[in-house]
């Protein structure tokens, strides 16, 4: 490793300092519950990782809301049933001393009426979004208010559970992402496709659980954002 001399030294991030610069990025492995909750498979599948010496793991999209649901064995941050679980995951891989975070999702337009059992919600109405398989109905300003409160409580619950910090998922055109992208927003509001418009709900849920995080040194948030959506 003489060309990355670094890539084994601690580094320091906010309250918490990795062990070394080797992260598990979130990666799905489609083995929860039919409620969204933790499996031993989940508990084998990162203690393994953490056990081999990564410095930080994130665990798998997790999703805020039943709509956003991106397929049945998703793991959930929907609701406080699933925190017990959770807390358990975030225990078994701090005891091998590796720094956990959880990514939490929304898949928007991606997600499919057979899995969630209606139809699917995005920021445009009737637009097939980017890697979705059916038109979707379009988010009023009210939803979006009651999405952005999905969120703040999906954090809420990562804290509970004792993880070190939230990842938003803002690429592989799920909701967030699709607010980015001229294909799959089309909307001539404060939530429009031009770039200021189009960060606006991103933007308003990071600030919202930004305020949130303040209050509490044992967490911080960052976002896993996307350089392009099928846009060419």
């Amino acid at each position: 490793m003489e060309k990355m001399p670094g890539l084994f030294s601690p580094l320091p991030v906010k309250h918490f300092t990795l062990r070394n610069r080797i992260v598990l990025p979130p990666m799905a492995s489609d083995t929860a519950d039919d409620s969204g909750r933790v499996t031993e498979a989940h508990i084998r599948h990162y203690v393994q990782r953490a056990a081999a010496g990564v410095g930080m793991v994130i665990v798998e999209h997790c999703y805020v809301r039943r709509d956003g649901r991106y397929n049945p064995r998703q793991l959930g941050i929907h609701d406080d049933s699933v925190i017990p679980g959770l807390a358990q995951l975030a225990r078994a891989v701090k005891a091998y001393d590796a720094v956990v975070g959880v990514q939490i999702a929304h898949a928007g337009g991606r997600a499919s009426s057979k899995t969630i059992g209606g139809q699917p919600v995005a920021p445009s109405e009737g637009v097939l979004s980017p890697g979705g398989s059916e038109p979707a109905r379009a988010l009023t300003l009210a939803d979006l208010d009651a999405l952005e409160e999905a969120y703040v409580a999906a954090a809420r619950r990562a804290v509970e559970a004792g993880f070190d910090f939230v990842e938003l998922h803002g690429a592989h055109c799920f909701l967030l992402c699709e607010f980015l992208s001229p294909l799959a927003n089309r909307r001539m509001d404060a939530m429009g496709a031009a770039w200021r418009t189009a960060c606006a709900f991103p933007c308003a849920w990071y600030k919202r659980c930004g305020v949130y995080f303040q209050r509490r040194s044992c967490c911080c948030i960052g976002c896993r954002a996307a350089t392009s959506c099928q846009v060419a």
